[in-house]
């Protein structure tokens, strides 16, 4: 715990001087409020299922003004993947 108030503080003097900007620490940036897993093998996984659910939602329409009868099979689909509520009738 001593090691760390003389690091600040000597930290902070440098910041007084103008050395630095900024007091190294804390998060890293670019990581919003989202912690990975621990676990490499489960983090890259869960990278791959945010990228996929990216990809997927940059591709499939989302229609906003069409009844269900109007709408086509992948405008369906979109609606079911997002998690809409509207229901859905069998067309295959």
């Amino acid at each position: 715990m001593e090691g760390r108030r003389r690091w600040l503080a000597k930290m902070r003097l440098a910041k007084a001087q103008g050395l630095i900007d900024k007091i190294p620490g804390g998060r890293k940036p670019g990581v919003r409020g989202r912690v990975r897993s621990a676990d490499p093998r489960a983090a890259r996984l869960e990278r791959a299922a945010e990228k996929a659910i990216e990809m997927a939602l940059k591709v499939l329409p989302i229609p906003l003004d069409k009844s269900p009868e109007q709408m086509t099979d992948a405008e369906l689909c979109s609606l079911a993947i997002l998690g809409s509520r509207c229901c859905l009738t069998a067309r295959f």
